[in-house]
């Protein structure tokens, strides 16, 4: 029988008892400013001594329902430190601080900051103020404790809890009240999962509910893909908004085209085709604008005549006129003067009229012509 003693006591009681005695806190300082915006931020710092070598500690935080934790920070030594992960249960979070790779030893400090989302029920009248000082989670000693609470108005009432969990009653805190600041420190060490809980009361007019700017921070910290989403969301909006929207009010017809559209494009409008008319009616265009001159020239043998035109150029084409334009007319006009027989003759031309439709068609595709 005290053999099954001895063996129950190694399985069950030494590790806890190690684990215990892996680290201790020196001391614990805790600054708590409670907002009139239901929400609380808490600066924590942990002067931790490592009898054996650590990663690093595990700081479990509680909240009540409908609340959270958020904008976490954790520095060591004066440096940032490191999150290895964020664990989040129903009604608390673990903030794993350290790093896999690395060991501490000895005297090291750790400083904790976050922030707490509507800590507090506003539907009472005080509203009650909970304020964890210092959790029963440790399960280290811890030596020394230093806490102050800023609340946003003088309280009713305040009770001050110390000890396991459950405990009603305090005596190893000195406590001092001064206006809406409530300050104190440990008169004697806590023993391991012993903590310090304090309550104030305050009348329910002193608070409000988060602004949504301190909704979309706690957002954003839990589910950081949401902003993602929501510019993804807004761009594709500002896309439809500016090229996919139904045309508001009747589509006036027009029976004339605009008078900035040159013929060759009006009549692919208007048929939604590009023939040989709309070509002529490009060149005979320059004519009217003064860049070329088509003069008619007959010859005449015995009873039969023939008939041809001459084209003259007079200027080079300007800044109205399109790529595929120029293109067409220094194709066609590749010295001053040039007969239209000639130009029969030219088999280069033919492939040039034909880049110069393609690209023609593509002009007027580009256009909304309403």
């Amino acid at each position: 029988m005290l053999k099954f003693l001895f063996n129950l006591f190694l399985i069950v009681l030494l590790p806890v008892l190690s684990i215990a005695s892996d680290f201790k806190i020196e001391e614990y300082i805790t600054f708590v400013k409670v907002n009139s915006d239901n929400t609380a931020e808490v600066f924590e710092t942990l002067k931790v001594h490592f009898y054996v070598p650590r990663h690093g500690i595990y700081r479990t935080i509680p909240f009540r329902k409908g609340s959270g934790i958020y904008s976490v920070k954790v520095f060591q030594n004066g440096e940032k430190g490191n999150i290895h992960r964020l664990e989040r249960g129903d009604n608390y979070l673990t903030i794993v601080i350290g790093y896999p790779d690395r060991y501490v030893k000895g005297d090291v400090t750790y400083q904790i900051w976050y922030k707490v989302f509507k800590p507090l029920d506003l539907s009472n009248n005080p509203v009650e103020v909970g304020v964890n000082l210092i959790g029963t989670q440790w399960n280290a000693e811890i030596k020394g404790g230093i806490f102050k609470v800023e609340l946003p108005g003088v309280p009713e009432q305040i009770k001050l809890f110390c000890g396991r969990e459950g405990s009603r009653r305090c005596d190893r805190v000195d406590l001092d009240v001064k206006g809406n600041t409530i300050e104190g420190y440990l008169k004697q060490k806590l023993n391991p999962r012993e903590g310090i809980s304090l309550f104030a009361y305050l009348p329910s007019y002193l608070f409000h509910s988060p602004s949504i700017l301190e909704h979309l921070k706690f957002y954003v910290f839990w589910f950081p893909y949401v902003p993602l989403l929501l510019i993804f969301i807004l761009v594709l909006f500002g896309i439809w908004y500016m090229f996919g929207r139904d045309r508001k009010g009747p589509i006036v017809v027009r029976f004339k085209p605009p008078e900035d559209i040159p013929p060759q494009e009006a009549g692919v409008i208007y048929d939604n085709t590009l023939d040989g008319r709309d070509i002529v009616a490009m060149i005979l265009n320059w004519a009217r604008r003064g860049f070329i001159k088509i003069e008619e020239e007959k010859d005449q043998f015995l009873i039969f005549d023939k008939t041809d035109y001459v084209l003259t150029k007079l200027k080079n084409p300007d800044k109205s006129f399109k790529p595929y334009e120029r293109q067409l007319f220094y194709a066609i006009l590749f010295k001053p003067s040039v007969r239209l027989s000639e130009l029969r003759k030219k088999t280069s031309l033919y492939k040039t009229v034909q880049d110069v439709r393609k690209k023609l068609l593509e002009e007027v595709d580009s256009y909304a012509y309403s």
